[in-house]
């Protein structure tokens, strides 16, 4: 601290999280731990940087809470009965009422350190809550506002699956904030790390808010700026560690860091990047950036285009793990194009049985319908000129297999329509019953090329006949223009046959 002082006088710290090691075990209570990393950590780098008490700012880490087993097994239950699926359902979890001795728990300690700390210093500059707590500063004539995340407050020392925040947190910090130059937001878990439900959601929300992201608890997130299309930026900076029972790692990945970060504006900044070498000597890493230092200057269209390139990699990755989802299923316009010599060889001629076919299929009061004919009628090709460009419509060429991607469409839609090619009718039985325990609004539409005399008594029966076409003979013939009695007779058969 003292060598780093010599280079420019440090204004402020932010340590993003894990003060102590599993909820201060080794100390008896966790009280009494809190407390003791202000005697041994806070007090001498304050004294040391002739820093005043609240320029130390802590944020809450995973290892700062309370997390006996008891509470590992109440998250699984709480979280099976508790949808958090999207972002508005977490942060429907938070804020509830009567879940608060839950969802509050495992903090509690911490914050209540964290108020007796900050409230006599800061007074009207501080604003504590359960959750975020905000901070505001002056310092060398800009104003600065400081939102700390409470990123654990529904997860264990050693979670790393099911990490939750409430985006919440950063939208009731604005106001206090708003007339700060700079705003900083710190968290120990990064918005990567989140679940896929608020994570997206978070990123553009602070990309949105802040101008410098703070996070630890692992280096997940590269140094540097992170940009939404629309043009709005903010400054990435991570750094990780514990320094509890880690002073003699050899393995870098566990290692100790933090930053020095000079901010010249919100579009500028140099960051030096010191690294936990033996015991607790730190030294300044040479190969991060120019000998030490990194200089960066926020350049709109490139971060512009790289995250137009992220969004487009984004979308094009959840497409994927959608069609992995739900395979073998595939969107209606995907199995089209995935098999066209099924869907779209030759021409679709039109006749009335057609019509009448693909009135029947996208009636929305007819619940379940089973195509029938015999081989080579053209059913798939009818379902197909049925459903294109539809959304919500699911077509497997087979029966089998299907359960965990159907179960998946079942879950993550509320409405839709299923269609299974090759379908026999124990299948059919199945796959309805399936559908039926959802109780949702989804029709079944199923394919197959025999007729039995039970599905004519017992289900939804559409049969296309060959000679129900002759409608389509005979409008290849006009078409045509052919005239020989002899030729009309010959391709009558031919195309009867055909179908």
């Amino acid at each position: 601290m003292a060598e780093i002082q010599k280079e420019g006088n440090i204004d402020l710290v932010i340590f993003t999280g894990d003060l102590i090691d599993k909820g201060g075990a080794s100390f008896g209570d966790i009280n009494t731990a809190l407390k003791k990393f202000e005697e041994v950590v806070i007090s001498p780098i304050l004294e040391n940087l002739k820093l005043p008490k609240e320029r130390f700012i802590f944020i809450p880490g995973n290892h700062d809470t309370e997390n006996g087993i008891d509470k590992q097994y109440m998250k699984r239950g709480f979280l099976e009965i508790n949808p958090h699926d999207d972002y508005e359902k977490i942060i429907n979890i938070k804020n509830s009422l009567k879940d608060q001795n839950i969802v509050k728990a495992r903090t509690k300690a911490f914050k209540n350190f964290e108020d007796s700390y900050y409230t006599d210093n800061l007074k009207g500059n501080y604003q504590y809550g359960d959750f975020e707590s905000n901070f505001k500063f002056e310092i060398k004539g800009y104003k600065i506002g400081i939102t700390s995340l409470n990123s654990v407050w529904l997860c264990g020392l050693d979670d790393d699956k099911e990490l939750f925040l409430g985006a919440d947190q950063i939208t009731n910090s604005q106001l206090f904030l708003s007339k700060c130059d700079i705003k900083i937001v710190a968290s120990h878990i990064g918005y990567d790390l989140l679940t896929e439900a608020e994570s997206k959601y978070t990123k553009n929300s602070i990309i949105h808010c802040y101008d410098l992201n703070l996070s630890g608890h692992t280096h997940s997130l590269d140094d540097g700026f992170t940009a939404s299309p629309s043009g709005d930026f903010c400054m990435n900076i991570a750094s990780a560690g514990t320094l509890y029972n880690n002073i003699h790692k050899v393995d870098e990945e566990y290692k100790n860091s933090f930053q020095v970060i000079d901010l010249i504006s919100n579009s500028e900044f140099y960051i030096r990047k010191y690294y936990q070498k033996q015991g607790m000597e730190f030294l300044l890493d040479k190969n991060f950036g120019n000998d030490g230092i990194w200089y960066f200057k926020y350049n709109s269209q490139e971060a512009i285009d790289r995250a137009k390139a992220n969004e487009l990699k984004e979308q094009l990755e959840q497409q994927q793990k959608f069609l992995e989802n739900i395979f073998p299923f595939y969107p209606i316009d995907k199995a089209i194009e995935k098999d066209k010599e099924t869907f779209t060889s030759g021409e679709f001629m039109p006749s009335q049985r057609n019509e009448k076919c693909i009135e029947l299929l996208r009636n929305p009061e007819i619940k379940n319908l089973r195509l029938l004919s015999i081989s080579g009628i053209g059913k798939t090709r009818i379902v197909g000129e049925a459903f294109r460009t539809m959304s919500n419509v699911f077509y497997s060429r087979t029966p089998e297999n299907i359960d965990t991607g159907i179960i998946y469409i079942l879950t993550n839609f509320e409405e839709g329509v299923i269609i299974i090619d090759d379908c026999p009718i124990d299948k059919y039985y199945y796959v309805a019953r399936l559908i039926s325990e959802f109780q949702k609004p989804f029709r079944l539409i199923t394919i197959y090329n025999v007729l039995t005399k039970n599905e004519e008594r017992e289900t939804n029966v559409f049969f296309l006949d060959a000679a129900d076409n002759k409608e389509v003979v005979d409008t290849i013939i006009e078409r045509e223009r052919i005239i020989d009695i002899d030729v009309k007779i010959e391709l009558e058969n031919t195309v009867m046959a055909f179908l």
